[in-house]
């Protein structure tokens, strides 16, 4: 009995638990500036960025936000969010200058793991878009949160 337990239920049960984790949570575009390659995650209830057949970022709002954009500092990234109608509710870590290589939006609140496994989420954002970027300087990463300035 308890062979088929570990056998069959167990790695189940993980996968199922899998599936319904990534139901859960927002899509996402993650980006390799060493190959310039995308993978993308596909989940329901959330805008995607992606990179275009040309290599070319495509931009989001009046910023110049775009997966493979370089910032030198967070007042930088923060300057150009405000343009596009955003304001910074909280951010992790602080290594720049950093290369953008995820942008996720949502509704109402939003919720990412960062790469350290630890999963965050900011809730009771009603009416407001929620935008996560998640930016790279060298294997070291920094996570800006931002809200719209105006509910939706």
């Amino acid at each position: 009995m308890k062979n088929s337990i570990t056998k069959i239920w167990l790695p189940f049960l993980l996968l199922s638990l899998a599936a319904a984790l990534s139901l859960e949570f927002g899509s996402v575009v993650s980006f390799n500036p060493q190959t310039r390659e995308t993978t993308t995650v596909a989940l329901p209830s959330t805008k995607r960025v992606i990179l275009n057949k040309a290599n070319q970022p495509q931009m989001i709002n009046a910023s110049r936000l775009a997966i493979g954009s370089n910032y030198a500092s967070l007042a930088e990234l923060a300057d150009d969010q405000v343009s596009a109608g955003f304001v910074r509710t909280g951010y992790f870590g602080k290594h720049w200058p950093a290369m953008v290589v995820e942008i996720a939006e949502g509704r109402d609140g939003i919720s990412f793991v960062r790469l350290d496994g630890t999963r965050h989420t900011y809730q009771k954002f009603e009416g407001y878009t929620m935008r996560m970027i998640r930016l790279r300087s060298g294997e070291k990463e920094t996570i800006v949160v931002f809200r719209s300035q105006e509910k939706n």
